[in-house]
């Protein structure tokens, strides 16, 4: 690839060509996942889906065994004592409303609080994932807020065309990082209600899993940005994976309603206004990718951080492609910066170990956004960590 310094206009990379080892396209159509992904300390295995709309509201829903993000997860593997992905399950909840994060779950379950069967059905705790038929899921959510007599409850359906691979592109058996997305053009509707709170749920919805055996930060990955755009008949979809060494990698691939995946590649990358966070994770404001022929195959505006972090951030993307034009969700990571001792009593303020001691600081972190400060005096005068 060859990198030219646009000066005031940002940078650009021309991609040479696709093939790399950081990451490899899986199965939609697998139901489970490899006996060696779970049973490996440092490896992972997480299941994701969102909605936001254009006036930001919308929620993510992460269900996940070995979640890198866990406090003392990577640390422990790289000290060579990690514990298999299987026996640190989480179950992870955020709702936005006007862009803005109103409610936040990450609860860390005990493995004998947890099952997962081959069809695909999930429980957490007495949250429990079901799937229906092909293309359809049933979440049933009941979580403990921290601090709080009355959980969170609701049910959000998801539903959409099974992904399917381009015809004659084999999914790859490599184990060591495997994106799958699942569903094409989806719809997630529902509600979840706390004791004061109600939040409906009513939109174009994303489905997709990462697997892996080896850990996060040893993928050879330096610092990677996803983001998707759903309507109504198209998903679009963007990795940008920036290597320990050498220059980034874009993937684009474009979902139809029946679920028929296309991949874009090579394409241009163009990043403008690069900006730092107080935590120091590096971001974009712009991002434009080029097909062969030089024309946009997308292009992206990057919004305020809904969530904001040392390693990781989630923001709103205004999203314009030849076929479309909307506001999507786009994260950036930033994996050898996962879990440093630096950062870690931080993180462990805003994770929920639902059957173990906590931060004293955690109901400030957890639940709905109201009320946090008074959850969080009577936690500490009744020493409820």
């Amino acid at each position: 690839m060859n990198n030219n310094n646009a000066g005031s206009e940002g940078v650009r990379y021309v991609q040479q060509n696709s093939p790399h080892n950081m990451m490899a396209l899986g199965d939609p159509l697998a139901r489970t996942v490899p006996k060696e992904v779970l049973n490996t300390p440092g490896g992972f295995a997480w299941w994701y889906v969102d909605t936001i709309n254009a006036d930001g509201d919308g929620v993510v829903v992460i269900w996940s065994f070995g979640l890198p993000f866990l406090p003392g997860y990577l640390s422990q593997a790289r000290q060579g004592r990690g514990l298999a992905a299987r026996l640190r399950p989480s179950f992870n909840i955020s709702v936005y409303q006007n862009g803005k994060r109103a409610f936040y779950l990450l609860q860390e379950y005990d493995p004998e609080q947890v099952s997962y069967d081959p069809s695909g059905n999930f429980r957490f705790g007495e949250n429990r994932i079901t799937k229906e038929t092909p293309g359809r899921l049933s979440l049933h959510i009941q979580c403990p807020i921290p601090n709080c007599r009355s959980p969170l409850i609701g049910s959000l359906q998801l539903h959409g065309a099974p992904a399917l691979l381009p015809e004659g592109h084999q999914p790859s058996d490599r184990l060591e990082h495997r994106w799958t997305p699942v569903l094409g053009p989806s719809k997630l509707t529902g509600q979840l209600n706390t004791a004061s709170e109600q939040y409906v749920v009513n939109g174009a919805a994303y489905h997709d899993r990462n697997e892996g055996t080896q850990r996060l930060d040893n993928l050879g990955i330096k610092y990677w940005s996803w983001g998707r755009l759903v309507t109504s008949s198209y998903t679009f979809i963007w990795y940008l994976l920036f290597p320990d060494a050498g220059e980034p990698l874009a993937w684009g691939i474009q979902i139809n309603i029946g679920g028929e995946i296309s991949l874009h590649s090579p394409l241009t990358i163009h990043l403008h206004h690069q900006q730092r966070s107080i935590f120091g994770l590096t971001t974009w404001r712009h991002l434009k990718l080029l097909d062969t022929s030089g024309e946009p195959w997308l292009m992206a505006t990057f919004g305020h951080r809904l969530d904001n972090g040392p390693f990781y951030a989630r923001t709103s993307a205004t999203v314009k492609t030849a076929h479309a034009h909307g506001v999507g969700l786009s994260e950036w990571v930033a994996p050898a910066r996962v879990d440093q001792a630096i950062h870690r009593p931080l993180v462990r303020m805003a994770v929920h170990r639902v059957n173990g001691s906590n931060s004293p600081w955690l109901p400030l972190f957890s639940g709905p956004r109201s009320g946090r400060m008074k959850r969080l005096l009577s936690w500490n005068a009744q020493d409820g960590g």
